[in-house]
């Protein structure tokens, strides 16, 4: 795995998460935000210089 990829179902989840969190009139105000949320989580986490599990192990 790419320490630069993320599990899509777990970005989808958080983007979820943050969306719901978002007052209705916010929500309505900006339109669906979780597109929104779901591009800048993963540009964020993109920036952050992570790795693997199995790396991580590997380390140890």
């Amino acid at each position: 795995m790419d320490s630069k990829k993320f599990d899509a179902t777990k970005l989808e989840e958080i983007a979820r998460q943050i969306n719901d969190s978002i007052p209705a009139g916010v929500k309505d105000f900006a339109g669906s935000m979780e597109g929104r949320i779901k591009t800048i989580l993963q540009q964020q986490l993109g920036k952050l210089d992570m790795v693997t599990r199995e790396e991580l192990d590997v380390q140890q």
